[in-house]
């Protein structure tokens, strides 16, 4: 299950932005709706990193 922000409410740091977030398979092509939902998801992730909900970390290359 995904909050409505397609993050899973046992593991809030997965957030599913394709299809596969869907309760079922469509019959029409749903490739606006999913940019759109990973617009939003991300859109709340920088919200989330910039009030420092998100924890910030190092990257190592």
């Amino acid at each position: 299950m995904l909050n409505p922000y397609n993050q899973l409410w046992d593991a809030p740091n997965v957030i599913v932005t394709d299809a596969s977030a869907f309760p079922g398979s469509g019959i029409a092509g749903a490739t606006l709706t999913v940019m759109a939902l990973t617009i939003r998801a991300c859109r709340h992730l920088v919200d989330q990193y910039r009030t420092g909900l998100v924890p910030k970390t190092k990257v190592h290359l």
